[in-house]
């Protein structure tokens, strides 16, 4: 026994189906647009000086906690890979 299905109404089935995918692209849009909001955070700009350390930097201008997490917040901010740093180089430091 076989059923066969068929669509009395083919207007309404691919409207209903036009709607279904416009509400999930909206709300797929909605969700990724929550998820990459980020609190701003004021900033700093420091021009390096000669025998500057990224440690140094951090415990001067650190106000509180550890400065390891500093560190990893200054380094983020400059896409930097390592923690060396070159004297003239401009570095976005995190005002906390």
């Amino acid at each position: 026994m076989t059923y066969r299905l068929h669509l009395k109404n083919r207007k309404r089935f691919f409207f209903l189906m036009a709607m279904l995918g416009f509400v999930i692209v909206l709300l797929s849009s909605v969700i990724s647009a929550g998820a990459s909001t980020t609190s701003e955070v004021r900033t700093e700009l420091l021009v390096v000086s000669s025998g500057d350390t990224l440690w140094d930097i951090a415990a001067e201008h650190s106000t509180k906690g550890d400065i390891r997490n500093y560190i990893s917040d200054v380094k983020k901010m400059n896409q930097m890979e390592n923690g060396t740093i070159y004297a003239g180089q401009s570095l976005l430091l995190p005002v906390k």
